[in-house]
Order: structure tokens, then sequence, then C-alpha cells
């Protein structure tokens, strides 16, 4: 068993020699995960924990198994607010090399396709956490956050200044009305 996650490793020798991963990793790691999660201030909120074994099924087929664990920040869609998700993803991965080896795999495994006999434990992590995550992240039905006045003051003002600029502009095909005249006479 192994406690410090790999950046890359060879999946068929993980599976011939049962590999086990557990630990967790900083989620600054995960930049693209990072990129859409908001900073969070304590332990809880800035490391993902993970749990990755390379197996062999019965019927013989490579594995990855384990599970993946994070409390993310998110912004809320509905009030912009912050909203922390839990997220606990269990894997049970087949390991192949084509697409038509990932259609003969079991219904109960998800296909990993392996690319160069390398996998990279990190980007397996960040792909499941980003797969976990709500199309629309937001808090529960009456929770949401008000928005702050000024903010709401701020966005009319930008409206009307818009609006403003919109009626001064000159029609984008008045250049175009003015040609079609003088073409026909």
């Amino acid at each position: 068993m192994s406690t410090k996650l790999l950046y890359s490793l060879d999946p068929w020798r993980a599976v011939r020699n049962e590999l086990s991963l557990v630990g967790q990793v900083a989620l600054i790691e995960l930049t693209r995960l990072n990129a859409i999660a908001l900073a969070g201030t304590d332990d809880a909120t800035s490391q993902v924990h993970y749990q990755l074994s390379f197996t062999r099924s019965r019927e013989g087929d490579k594995l990855v198994t384990g599970r993946v664990q994070a409390r993310l920040r998110l912004p809320c869609q509905r009030c912009l607010g912050v909203v922390e998700i839990a997220i606990d993803v269990p894997l049970s991965l087949g390991l192949v090399t084509t697409e038509a080896l990932a259609e003969a795999l079991p219904t109960d495994l998800e296909p990993l396709i392996v690319i160069d006999d390398q996998v990279s434990p990190l980007a397996l992590i960040e792909d499941e956490l980003l797969l976990a995550i709500p199309t629309i992240p937001r808090h529960d039905e009456g929770d949401c956050q008000a928005p702050a006045p000024a903010l709401v003051n701020n966005q009319n003002q930008g409206a009307n200044i818009a609006s403003a600029c919109t009626e001064k502009a000159p029609h984008p095909f008045a250049i175009l009305r003015g040609l079609k005249r003088d073409q026909d006479h």
C-alpha cells in the first residue's frame, strides 16, 4: 500500500503488483477543478481524499477501483453565493486500450482507455471529481443569500448605460442603405 500519489504510472504493472494508492492531494494541484472551485479556508475544502486499487476481476478484466471524496466550494448558480458540496465518487473502471475493448466490458464498469501504457492518477482523480459536480450547483430551496443592495443598483446603472449606448449608436446597415440608393440612381 502506498500513500504517495504518483503523477504517472504503468497501469498494467500496477495491476500485476496489486498497487493501492491512499492519501490526499491539495485541491490547488488539480488545476482544472481549481479553476471552477472557490478557494477553501480550511482543510476540508482544500484537500481531496482518494483511494485507488489496481486489481483484476474474476473474469480477468484489469480494474481500477476505489473512492474519491472532496468538499468543494462552488458558486451557487441561483444567488452567486458560496455553496459547499460534498462529493463522494466510487470508482469502478476497466482498463482497456481500444474503444472496441471498452464496449466489451461488463455494464457495471466504466472504461478507462489507456494511451501509451501510462495513466495519471492525478488526472484520473480530477476527471472523476469534475464528472461528479452537479450541472447547476446551487443551495437548497430557501437557503440562497439575497444579493447585496449595492450590486442591484450597479446592475441597474449598467443596464441604463448600455441602453443609452445603443440609442446613440448608428444602425449597422445604414451605410449599406446609402450605397443601395447610390446604385439605384
